[in-house]
């Protein structure tokens, strides 16, 4: 999916602008039509303290979430999505960690096995999203993934993980370890041989598909 929507950080506010049928080309009474009080044009204008930024959706400083999608406009976050700290964008569909640890997932309607979240899911730290799949970091350092088959499928070295961003993990030493499979059944992005001890991996790696190459920083 092409998104070339970006939020500058001059003040914190939020500046959406893009492609056709993006959020930037609704104006204020087409926005007003969504009526189910979750996101209107009157609080977005007044929400200037963005903390965080992923794909189609953003944080803001109160723990609310404002979530689009280029051709289904603002996607309302469900009421429960409150006191949110991290939240990640997949292609349709968004998923949200509250302060209580709580995972929230919405997204449009076709979305269905990407935001069905596993009932006995518990004592989450992170969570992250890839194009079609769902996932989540637990105390133990297990990732517990959900949606898409290819998207899911966790190699045997996955433990240990203290950070994920899309389907890209990184252990407690410093090793990065992808998941995801491509349309051949090949990891999308195998990590380099000479791959050094890596610290933080960047906002967006693994993203929405293996057009998105992960990030890593020394």
């Amino acid at each position: 999916m092409s998104n070339s929507l970006k939020i500058p950080n001059a003040h914190g506010r939020v500046y959406l602008w893009g492609d056709e049928c993006s959020p930037a080309d609704f104006t204020k009474s087409e926005i007003k039509k969504f009526k189910d009080g979750s996101v209107s044009t009157k609080t977005y204008s007044k929400r200037n303290d963005v903390v965080f930024y992923d794909g189609n959706c953003a944080l803001f400083k109160d723990g609310t979430v404002l979530s689009w999608h280029e051709d289904a406009g603002v996607i309302p976050a469900p009421k429960e999505a409150e006191k949110i700290v991290q939240i990640a964008s997949g292609e349709e569909h968004f998923i949200a960690l509250r302060e209580d640890g709580k995972v929230i997932c919405w997204g449009t309607k076709d979305q269905t096995n990407q935001t069905k979240v596993p009932f006995n899911l518990k004592d989450v730290v992170a969570v992250s999203a890839s194009r079609s799949a769902s996932h989540a970091l637990t105390r133990d350092g297990k990732v517990i993934s959900w949606g898409e088959k290819k998207e899911t499928k966790h190699p045997k070295t996955l433990n240990d993980i203290v950070q994920i961003k899309g389907t890209t993990g990184l252990t407690s030493t410093g090793k990065v370890v992808p998941w995801g499979l491509d349309d051949f059944d090949e990891i999308c992005f195998p990590v380099p041989i000479k791959m050094p001890k890596i610290k933080n991996l960047a906002d967006g790696a693994g993203g929405f598909d293996c057009r998105s190459a992960p990030v890593a920083i020394t």
